[in-house]
């Protein structure tokens, strides 16, 4: 970016001139810059090249040359505040505007929303809370999920219409034996570094996978030849296609461990900068696919540190809740918003997902069922709503959850009778992630609930992927979480259950394993079910049912659709 000394100089300029294209000399704007001719010549030079101005020079000292003004001192100015405030300055913004936080609040809402420039789309959304990792073998929040999708293929990919699977960086595969499965790469497929897609590629992402149980029946993986690629399992498993289409089995570049920048795919956008305040995705020219409409995505972070520097009503979309889904970024049914930061619009749906109580039935409090059938009575939504009515939680729009999907529901979600505390005057230790404002509402909630049976509760914020990925389950009796939404919506359950370490530390082994038996059994007769979310339902029944998980709330996400989406603007 040009230095301030530069643009200082152009306001010297603009406001000499009053913006107005004239006729004029070296010498003129040697005294207006307070410089040398050579000088004046280099700043006019400087100017031009950064498109602010024209400077046609004429030959001859008497001659008067033509300076022609390409932007406005306003213009310029906004420019330099908005790069102080995507890289986290917000001080020398708020410095540049003479301390003014509702003209830098006014710029910034105005900014928000689609807009082209030169032929350029350009889609700026607001957001409560920093992008974080953006690695898909980690584990990945909703947002982070989506993003990941833009930035990253698999082999195969869900139909988000009719959820069937399809080919990605696969174009065909076939089932050579009942534990064989062999894919055919797209050649010449690129990364974002320039890179071919090579079969070592997709065997330095998948092999690593085999350490979560949902690839555990992974036995190897083999390339006999140049873009073919041969998976070798332990059980047979007729879905295997769509295992590969999940989050964890996106792949990334084998030379993505030498980059300080972090995992390079071959999506349609690519990461051009990533700090706490601001994510910038550019379209990826040589994608494969169609390439990109959308030629760049902003990602701008208002957290509660900048709302309260600029104006205290500043609102992001979807309210507060970490349910902003940049796409479902595609064709604008996911959670987007109106260009105007105040405006949303009316429709909404409910999120797929719910929030959920999580005990520790192995090594926690809970181990003991009487303790486990307390929790799901004093700690269910029903009860939890009137604590939670004492705190501002409107916004929130929270729906009671009678299962841990939208749809499904159990006889085992609300407990008979009214079971007292098995034990008074103990401490637990309550576990939830950070940068989420609703979990400590939660948490306040749940504690003013158990502190009536003289139960004491210690609070423990942790990042979500510390948390996903606990080993320690004497640390903690009790998790606040929520289901991502994910695309792979016949295995929501197993594909969260199975890829992280937070429920075989929070389950009796034995209850781990039979889930284990149970998503084996699945993918062997995968090919004779004609329902296949039965195998979630049994799994969620038998979650309720043991009082493993205690589902909470669904929460209204935002609008559907957006109208600047459906008017032409499109990130595909």
């Amino acid at each position: 970016m040009p230095g301030l000394h530069l643009h200082t100089q152009f306001y010297a300029l603009f406001h000499y001139f009053n913006g107005i294209d004239t006729e004029t000399t070296l010498h003129e704007m040697a005294e207006i810059l307070s410089c040398t001719r050579r000088n004046a010549r280099m700043v006019l030079n400087k100017m031009t090249t950064q498109g602010w101005i024209e400077w046609r020079p004429a030959p001859g000292r008497s001659k008067r040359s033509q300076l022609s003004f390409y932007q406005t001192d306003t213009h310029i100015q906004m420019k330099r505040v908005m790069h102080f405030f995507k890289s986290g300055k917000l001080p020398i913004a708020l410095e540049e505007l003479n301390q003014d936080s509702n003209k830098l609040t006014t710029l910034i809402e105005k900014q928000m929303g689609f807009s082209t420039q030169n032929g350029k789309q350009t889609l700026r959304l607001p957001y409560y809370r920093a992008v974080s990792c953006l690695n898909p073998a980690n584990p990945l929040r909703t947002t982070e999920q989506e993003l990941v999708f833009l930035l990253f293929n698999g082999l195969t990919k869900l139909n988000k219409h009719t959820n069937e699977v399809e080919g990605d960086l696969a174009h065909h595969w076939t089932q050579m034996s009942p534990t064989h499965w062999r894919f055919y790469l797209r050649p010449c497929v690129a990364f974002h570094d320039g890179h071919l897609l090579e079969a070592q590629d997709v065997i330095a992402s998948l092999l690593p996978t085999r350490k979560n149980a949902y690839f555990s029946h992974i036995e190897n993986i083999h390339s006999p030849s140049m873009h073919v690629v041969d998976f070798y399992l332990k059980h047979e498993d007729h879905s295997f296609p769509y295992v590969l289409a999940s989050t964890q089995a996106l792949i990334q570049s084998k030379h993505s461990k030498q980059k300080e920048e972090g995992p390079i795919g071959t999506g349609p956008y690519f990461i051009v900068i990533k700090n706490p305040h601001y994510l910038q995705l550019n379209a990826f020219d040589s994608y494969f696919g169609f390439r990109a409409l959308t030629d760049t995505l902003e990602i701008w972070t208002f957290d509660h540190n900048i709302r309260g520097n600029l104006t205290p009503s500043l609102p992001v979309s979807p309210p507060k809740l970490d349910a902003f889904d940049p796409s479902r970024l595609e064709t604008g049914q996911g959670a987007l918003f109106n260009t105007q930061l105040s405006q949303y619009p009316p429709t909404s749906s409910l999120d797929e997902g719910a929030y959920y109580l999580l005990l520790n039935r192995n090594t926690g409090i809970a181990k003991d069922p009487s303790w486990a059938e307390y929790f799901a009575f004093k700690l269910g939504s029903k009860s939890l709503l009137s604590s939670l009515s004492h705190y501002d939680t409107a916004s929130y729009r929270l729906a009671q959850a009678y299962g841990l999907q939208l749809g499904s529901a159990s006889s085992h979600s609300i407990p008979c009778g009214n079971p007292s505390p098995p034990k008074r005057n103990i401490k637990l230790r309550l576990t939830h992630q950070t940068n989420h404002p609703l979990f400590p509402l939660l948490a306040k909630a749940i504690k003013e609930q158990l502190i009536h049976d003289g139960i004491e509760v210690e609070i423990l914020v942790i990042p979500y992927e510390k948390m996903m990925n606990s080993k320690e389950p004497s640390d903690c009796d009790l998790w606040i979480g929520k289901i991502p939404f994910t695309r792979n919506k016949a295995d929501l359950l197993l594909s969260w259950m199975m890829n992280f370490k937070l429920f075989p530390t929070a389950m009796p082994k034995n209850e781990f394993n039979a889930i284990k038996d149970t998503m084996r059994f699945k993918r062997e007769n995968s090919e004779d079910q004609s329902d296949p979310k039965r195998c979630e339902y049994k799994i969620e029944q038998s979650l309720m049912q043991s009082r493993q998980v205690i589902p909470l709330f669904h929460v209204w996400i935002g609008p559907e659709k957006l109208k600047a989406l459906e008017g032409g603007g499109s990130l595909y």
